[in-house]
């Protein structure tokens, strides 16, 4: 995903994907024991993002969110989906880049474990590039200054790190 894959579309029409959703809620038992690992399912992930406090900040591009425990990034992800639609109702195609970046910056997430800040990235990414293509009609390449400022943010602002001792794999303060 970020070894700058292109995502091969033939489409002509490109219309907005509903988020996937993993209906796993734990991967296995060693997982959930050694790491706390259970996984929110999508369902209630939009029950919570559904206040009205919430839904006015989502409507904010630059009010914060930071998922403190990312896991494969089903918060990360459906914030970010929101913003974007509120990108897509608001913003004109000319300014509508500008406007999804800021909503994709104002959002941070830590994971501990590897692979799963693998997925929350990649899903990340997904979710812009199915909003880009649906707004523009046309497919977003790696080479557009645009894909590399998305995979930059993405890979700055969702770290690995372990947010209880606030140290990446390293040993060294989290970064964000």
């Amino acid at each position: 995903m970020f070894d700058d894959q292109e995502f091969i579309s033939d489409q002509n029409q490109f219309e907005l994907k509903e988020n996937v959703e993993s209906i796993k809620l734990i991967k296995s038992k060693e997982r959930v024991q050694n790491h706390g690992e259970v996984f929110t399912p999508k369902w209630m992930v939009q029950k919570m993002l559904a206040e009205p406090a919430i839904q006015a900040k989502l409507q904010d591009l630059h009010a914060t969110f930071l998922e403190p425990s990312a896991g494969e990034g089903a918060f990360l992800v459906e914030i970010l989906h929101q913003k974007l639609n509120y990108v897509d109702q608001t913003a004109s195609k000319t300014n509508w880049p500008k406007q999804a970046l800021w909503a994709l910056m104002s959002i941070y997430g830590i994971e501990l474990l590897q692979d799963n800040l693998i997925k929350a990235r990649t899903a990340m990414m997904e979710v812009v590039i199915n909003h880009y293509q649906a707004v523009m009609q046309k497919k977003l390449t790696s080479s557009t200054d645009f894909y590399k400022a998305v995979k930059f943010v993405i890979q700055t602002n969702i770290v690995q790190g372990n947010t209880l001792e606030y140290t990446n794999k390293e040993g060294q303060l989290i970064g964000l």
